[in-house]
């Protein structure tokens, strides 16, 4: 039996976040497209990847590649737990209060968002503001887009890395983390 081809999982997560279509990603990694279909839900089991991540559907197994290093990317990508948010929470640019999305996931080093359109590598600050009466306060924070995608549905999504927040801020996203993993 011929050893399996090994493909990096950091590339290839960084590939996907940055767009690449399937049809490139199946000719840089010399995969079907069974194969990458694989490999998209081997991400997605690892916790790598979030389904809405990708704007492919996931078909049957290819057994001729191993992804490897799932390890490293999660220790590198991911230094926290992330907690999906099912509380709906107001989160805001403070510049332009009008501009406004939706509160996917957070962790200790940054936040998911949906509908807030931006680039890669964009300095934004953001209000996180309860819904009704809760246990915190609204803070502000910077963050800087470490990815962003814009599906074909007008839905985007956009990853955003913690870059300030002062103490009084701090301790209140720690009540809003606290409150989130408690709704597991």
């Amino acid at each position: 039996m011929p050893s399996k081809r090994k493909i990096q999982a950091v590339d290839l997560v960084r590939d996907i976040r940055e767009g690449m279509s399937e049809l490139d990603l199946m000719r840089k990694y010399r995969v079907s497209a069974t194969g990458l279909y694989d490999l998209f839900e081997r991400l997605v089991e690892a916790k790598a990847l979030q389904p809405h991540e990708l704007c492919h559907g996931m078909a049957g197994r290819e057994e001729s590649v191993v992804l490897d290093n799932v390890d490293v990317l999660l220790q590198d990508m991911r230094k926290s737990t992330r907690h999906l948010v099912n509380t709906p929470l107001c989160i805001y640019d403070a510049r332009f209060p009008s501009i406004k999305g939706r509160l996917r996931d957070l962790s200790e080093g940054g936040v998911g968002l949906e509908d807030i359109y931006t680039e890669v590598g964009e300095k934004r600050i953001f209000v996180i503001s309860p819904l009704g009466a809760t246990e915190f306060k609204p803070f502000m924070f910077e963050a800087v887009c470490r990815w962003f995608k814009d599906n074909d549905t007008g839905d985007s999504s956009a990853g955003f890395e913690f870059v300030e927040m002062s103490e009084q801020s701090s301790q209140e996203f720690q009540t809003l983390l606290k409150l989130i993993a408690a709704e597991k």
